[in-house]
């Protein structure tokens, strides 16, 4: 991580647009400041993009994405995404918990418990398996 901090960094713009409704607790931050700093990082020739997985299914060529218990990107690179994009977040809300971020990068599902509570305080992983919600979002407008 030296290199993202030296002081003859390289300047550039970064722009983006999104039709996600803003302060809605939807994470839409937190995906923003994961996609930018996968970006820079990117830029900054500091990760690779992994090589994409073998055919699931040679005859089509298609690869099945979903986790199953692999992880989409190899854990030291989503690692320093997901340190790059709590700083985002930090810059962004003051005080994140983090979950939001950590979801976006390595999926799954997580409890966060703010200190002060009769719980031990930080993140954990909800064990044993999510099921699969089919869930529809509204904008009320305001």
């Amino acid at each position: 991580m030296d290199r993202l901090t030296e002081k003859n960094s390289l300047a550039f713009n970064f722009s983006a647009r999104a039709t996600l409704p803003v302060g809605a607790g939807l994470g839409s931050s937190a995906s923003f400041s994961v996609c930018a700093a996968t970006a820079v990082l990117l830029l900054l020739r500091h990760i690779n993009i992994p090589k994409p997985p073998a055919s699931s299914d040679p005859s089509t060529g298609y690869i099945d994405v979903s986790h199953q218990g692999r992880r989409a990107l190899p854990l030291a690179l989503a690692q320093d995404v997901n340190h790059w994009a709590f700083m985002s977040e930090k810059i962004l809300h003051g005080n994140p918990s983090g979950v939001d971020n950590s979801v976006a990068v390595f999926g799954g599902a997580l409890a966060y418990t703010r200190p002060g509570f009769a719980k031990k305080s930080g993140m954990e992983v909800i064990q044993g398996s999510v099921p699969d919600l089919s869930l529809l979002f509204t904008s009320a407008g305001a």
